[in-house]
């Protein structure tokens, strides 16, 4: 019998996506015994993959129509929640455009692109330090590149001070992207040549009087030719807006259930929209069994966060100990830190990668935050380890560290330790790691709350 598993991601002020998605190879599942070892199964690992590298380099552009449906959905759900977590007006977007129109203009713009924002990016960062912002490349009827870019500045003195020095700045950038392609990027149609004339330049910058997303809506709506050539990347944004996005977005799973089990918990989240079912997307997979609804409505993601289903942030805290626990293992440190390391740091280790999340008290807990400490000095005392795996493990750890010491998260394990008679006894039957029952079914959740 195929099983199935059930995903469920609210982004705020976006999309709430549902979705049913049948297992066909085994994921990756973590074995742990006495000794604490494991084994891994990837359908990627029997995978050869090959990578092109041909348009990714410095001077390279190829023929793009559009935006891809992943693109828009990331660019939407950055603007849904920038619109919600700053104030009216606190957001500078930006346009900036070029008056050739030429082949060999239009062949430089795109082989420059990726300078002229890599450019723009640190000259906000010298303004503002490091910001939440994202851009996109459109098409002008006439095949040229335009850029808009929306930056969040929320001080009002900064805010003015880059609206008025943007069109300096794009005038430098045009000249140096003309300089690096050999083409003279202000030379317009009939021969006028506007770096006499800089002043008839279509450069604007503007406050966000509405939301950020609204800006970039119709720009996102659109399909270019084919026939022009673009730059390597059509949109970005900076790690910021990403992490912002990650910090209100709320996921859980349910994993490996029979299909009716699947399709009912699936309509059973759909039932708390207030959308009406001829809004409402609808998706049945082309290529094998399952489903996925797509809302856009903000009643659900209310439901999501008030309702019972959802677990406190402590499972996701746990599946991030799993994960450093994974790297240790993947860079060979398991010796090496049994022959190092205190006997308890090891023990509480094993504790709290071993044991469901609601079975782990309060005390193992903070037990374990003073072993990260001895945990980080030791991953920086290791000889065999590089620079950057101990930065990876690092920054795990101090991850972890933050959440151990933040208030709602220690509340919550408070109140897992009131309910733990109760949550041993529902999950008795079980072997799955972090395991929550609702009366009808297991599941296995994660959740990012912006408490």
């Amino acid at each position: 019998m195929a099983l199935f598993d059930v995903k469920c991601k609210s982004y705020a002020g976006c999309d709430t996506r549902i979705q049913v998605v049948q297992q066909r190879s085994p994921k990756k599942i973590l074995y742990l015994d006495r000794d604490a070892e494991f084994e891994t199964t990837d359908r990627a690992t029997d995978r050869a993959v090959a990578t092109s590298q041909s348009d990714r380099g410095k001077n390279k552009f190829r023929l793009r129509s559009g935006l891809t449906t992943s693109a828009r959905q990331t660019l939407q759900r950055i603007g849904g929640v920038v619109g919600l977590a700053c104030t009216p007006r606190s957001s500078v977007f930006l346009t900036g455009t070029f008056p050739g129109s030429s082949h060999s203009a239009q062949t430089a713009i795109a082989s420059q692109a990726h300078w002229i924002v890599h450019r723009l990016k640190a000259w906000l960062y010298k303004r503002i330090g490091k910001n939440i912002g994202y851009y996109v490349w459109e098409f002008q009827k006439r095949g040229t590149l335009h850029l808009h870019y929306v930056v969040l500045v929320p001080d009002e003195v900064l805010r003015a001070r880059i609206i008025s020095d943007f069109r300096d700045e794009w005038i430098r950038l045009i000249a140096g992207a003309s300089k690096r392609s050999g083409e003279n990027l202000f030379l317009g149609n009939k021969g006028r040549d506007f770096f006499t004339e800089k002043e008839k330049l279509q450069i604007y910058a503007q406050e966000c009087y509405k939301d950020c997303s609204s800006y970039l809506s119709k720009y996102l709506a659109k399909k270019s030719s084919s026939n022009f050539p673009a730059p390597c990347r059509l949109w970005g944004c900076t790690r910021e807006a990403r992490n912002l996005v990650a910090k209100h977005l709320i996921s859980f799973s349910l994993i490996g259930k029979s299909l009716a089990v699947a399709d009912d918990f699936a309509h059973k989240l759909d039932s708390y929209s207030s959308v009406s079912a001829e809004k409402r997307r609808y998706f049945r997979h082309r290529f094998s069994q399952g489903f996925t609804i797509l809302l856009y409505d903000d009643n659900i993601r209310s439901a999501l966060e008030d309702s019972a289903i959802v677990p406190s942030p402590v499972c996701h805290l746990h599946q991030r100990v799993v994960s450093l626990y994974y790297s240790l293992v993947k860079f060979n440190l398991i010796d090496y830190l049994r022959e190092n390391s205190s006997a308890p740091m090891m023990g509480d280790l094993s504790c709290i990668v071993g044991s469901p999340f609601s079975r782990i008290t309060v005390a193992q807990w903070v037990a374990f935050f003073y072993s990260s400490i001895e945990l980080k000095a030791l991953v920086g005392r290791c000889p065999t380890l590089t620079r950057y795996q101990k930065n990876e493990l690092r920054n795990k750890l101090n991850i972890i560290q933050s959440e151990l010491t933040d208030m709602p998260t220690m509340s919550a394990l408070r109140k897992i330790d009131a309910v733990m008679p109760s949550i041993r006894k529902a999950s008795e039957d079980t072997t799955s790691m972090a395991v929550v029952s609702d009366g009808e079914c297991d599941m296995q959740m994660s959740i990012v709350r912006d408490d």
